[in-house]
């Protein structure tokens, strides 16, 4: 086995929904797979084509607009080291929902759609898999509804925060997986909002160092109280009366 052969099976071992496919399958995908470099602005698909290969990256990050490319308004998701996008149109024979650009340079893993598909019937893991990554990528959805509605800006960058930190008590250093300028349409949010919920936040002991590209925060305890406020002078309506 080469050194290529072992990235590309490490990679799709440490994707989530291929986690349950035995490695001789595993091997099969690996054996159609390729290893594919693209620039920032690269775009790997488009919106409506017919869905061909779904991609691991390996480095980078892979932004998924719902229209068209470039307008940070109009991002689905972002993608980084070690997630999979593509796959679902794949398995259900539909055209691609949305546009893949590269919005740095990234190293990723492509895997032929017909070898996805011939592993179907073959691997029931497979199947599995992709019922648990659909079912988690819905309840992410669903959760950034339920945010959008009932949280302020303030709350939705506080939980996020946490989210990356990963802990409820102490302080923390924390740096964003992409860009910060990519941060307000993960949010759901402009960027003069982002702004304000940052200054806001500032008030809780939270700080975004410019030169270091990291947020700090004082006090964990207090950024997760303050989020899970359930509308006590903190939801959208007081966040937008503040700002009017």
């Amino acid at each position: 086995m080469d050194a290529q052969h072992r990235e590309i099976m490490d990679a799709l071992r440490l994707t989530p929904f291929l986690g349950q496919v035995p490695t001789e399958d595993l091997a099969q995908l690996a054996a159609h797979a390729t290893r594919v470099s693209a620039r920032a602005g690269d775009i790997l698909f488009r919106q409506g084509d017919q869905p061909g290969s779904f991609y691991i990256v390996l480095s980078g990050h892979v932004v998924l607009f719902l229209d068209g490319e470039g307008d940070p308004s109009k991002i689905a998701r972002i993608a980084g080291r070690g997630e999979s996008f593509g796959e679902f149109c794949i398995c259900c024979h539909a055209g691609r929902l949305v546009t893949a650009q590269a919005f740095s340079r990234a190293e990723l893993i492509a895997v032929p759609g017909a070898a996805l598909q011939s592993l179907f019937c073959a691997s029931p893991g497979l199947a599995i898999g992709l019922i648990s990554e659909v079912s988690m990528r819905l309840r992410g959805l669903v959760r950034q509804v339920m945010d959008l509605k009932m949280k302020s800006a303030a709350q939705r960058l506080g939980g996020y925060l946490l989210e990356l930190a990963a802990a409820d008590a102490g302080s923390a250093t924390i740096r964003l997986p992409f860009e910060k300028k990519l941060l307000a349409s993960q949010l759901g949010m402009q960027p003069e909002t982002l702004s304000r919920a940052l200054f806001r936040l500032q008030g809780l002991g939270v700080r975004y160092n410019r030169a270091r590209d990291a947020f700090s925060v004082q006090d964990l305890h207090t950024l997760h109280t303050f989020c899970q406020d359930g509308g006590h002078g903190h939801g959208p309506r007081a966040d937008h009366a503040a700002h009017s």
